[in-house]
């Protein structure tokens, strides 16, 4: 089952364009408002899922600013996204964070009485620009031509009284490009109340919109790099994506991507056996014998599109079901050693990462209660394990160890053996060395951590 998209909003379909001149010379920036529901966290569903921390995203924690370089069209365009909500909103506040707090007394960048006043500011733009009534929550979207290696606004000159669309950075169907691209990221069509109604819990933090790519086929190739790795060499595979394939540090598109050397690949973009699937992946999507479009379709079925994507080089159990949640179908879970984990602490359950078919079993009769979200439940359980301390200190932490990108420790073996399962085929670690027990009189450090972890631990 495919989550339905909201359609209660009357205005969700409208983007409220603003052109606002810039401070130096002529400089202009074309910003749009993007109307958002009362109960959209942003800080939360940038938050809710790894690849937000993968290249070309940067998110500003502090600042909560999210910007990227992305394709519109013929153009690369740099976006700065931040949410704007009325001065008594706190929908959208790093307290309402799952399992987090924010550090109290902490200086932000812009205090609030200057946030609502800049609120306000734009507000009253839209009021004497567009005529209709103010947006209350909104996504502000900066946008700026990338020209170079730098992005900067583009350079124009307009009169007050030109009704031309030549000067502007982007035409009415570039906006709608954008639009969609964003609604994909944050996921702003998501009818979340039937999910609130299933897991209540996940309402109190604002937690349901799960974070993903502006495209499909950027989630599947960042799916594998996320494969028999750790995350920072996610990260850094993700970051030569950018950098020496994409155009002024954007994601590559399908053509680069489809028509780059195997051997250049690898060696570039340190992606090893992955370069293959990657090309072939890519090669696939433009000519056409991999349907992207008919993957989204709402009338897809979630075993339709498991089917497909398991006959594709490079997917397989963990992948596919990974790609089936960034697709909004939530019933199947993407279980890993961190599941295993998970379930050992949570669950009582004596399970192995090595008995990988073991683990996604239990894990779907945990979580099976919750369908047809389970994914969803999951998720915010393993997050909330992860942050014990409910701090930003101990997520960060969790994620520079892998946490948010569910994938698993890469074996010491060098993978060159391609084949079309991505996690099963891994070879069995040795057994480690053992040592002699400690003395009982002397409690082991792991003892004396466990015993302050279980003081400040919330069990799910």
């Amino acid at each position: 089952m495919q989550a339905s998209n909201s359609t209660s909003l009357d205005r969700s379909k409208e983007i409220v364009q603003l052109d606002i001149m810039a401070s130096l010379g002529s400089r202009k920036k074309q910003v749009l408002l993007i109307p958002t529901t009362s109960d959209f966290h942003f800080y939360t569903t940038i938050r809710s899922f790894g690849f937000y921390a993968l290249a070309p995203n940067v998110f500003d924690k502090v600042k909560e600013i999210f910007s990227r370089p992305m394709h519109i069209g013929q153009k690369v365009v740099h976006i700065q996204v931040k949410h704007v909500t009325p001065p008594s909103s706190s929908s959208d506040t790093k307290e309402n964070t799952i399992g987090e707090s924010s550090n109290k007394g902490e200086e932000t960048p812009l205090s609030q009485s200057q946030s609502d006043a800049n609120s306000q500011e734009e507000k009253s733009s839209v009021d004497s620009l567009s005529g209709q009534p103010p947006l209350l929550h909104h996504l502000r979207v900066d946008c700026s031509l990338l020209s170079g290696d730098a992005a900067e606004s583009v350079d124009v000159e307009q009169s007050s009284s030109s009704n031309s669309d030549s000067t502007e950075l982007l035409d009415k169907q570039e906006i709608d490009m954008l639009k969609g691209q964003l609604n994909r990221m944050f996921r702003l069509d998501f009818d979340i109340t039937e999910f609130h109604s299933v897991f209540p819990t996940a309402k109190t933090v604002g937690y349901g919109r799960s974070f993903r790519s502006p495209n499909l086929f950027e989630d599947c190739i960042k799916t594998f790099t996320n494969c028999n790795t750790t995350f920072q060499n996610t990260k850094m595979m993700n970051r030569l994506l950018c950098e020496q394939v994409g155009t002024h540090g954007a994601f590559p598109t399908v053509a680069q991507l489809a028509n780059i050397d195997e051997k250049e690949l690898m060696e570039k973009c340190k992606v090893g056996y992955r370069a293959k699937r990657m090309i072939q992946f890519a090669m696939g999507v433009e000519d056409g014998s991999i349907d992207l479009n008919w993957l989204e379709r709402a009338d897809t079925t979630s075993d339709a599109a498991k089917k497909k994507l398991l006959s594709l080089n490079g997917f397989g159990e963990f992948s596919a079901n990974n790609v089936l949640q960034l697709l909004g179908h939530y019933e199947q879970i993407p279980a890993d050693s961190e599941t295993a984990r998970y379930l050992r602490e949570r669950h009582n359950h004596s399970l192995t990462s090595k008995e990988s078919k073991m683990v996604a079993q239990k894990a779907q009769e945990v979580f099976q209660v919750y369908s047809p979200y389970q994914f969803l439940v999951y998720w915010f359980e393993l997050y909330k394990f992860h942050n014990r301390a409910q701090n930003d200190q101990v997520l960060t932490q969790a994620e520079e160890k892998g946490f948010g990108r569910g994938s698993k420790t890469p074996p010491k073996e060098k993978r060159t053996k391609d084949n079309n399962e991505d996690d099963s085929n891994k070879k069995p670690r040795k057994s480690p060395r053992k040592t002699p027990p400690p003395s009982p009189a002397t409690p082991t450090r792991i003892t004396r951590s466990m015993s302050k972890l279980s003081t400040n631990t919330n069990t799910p």
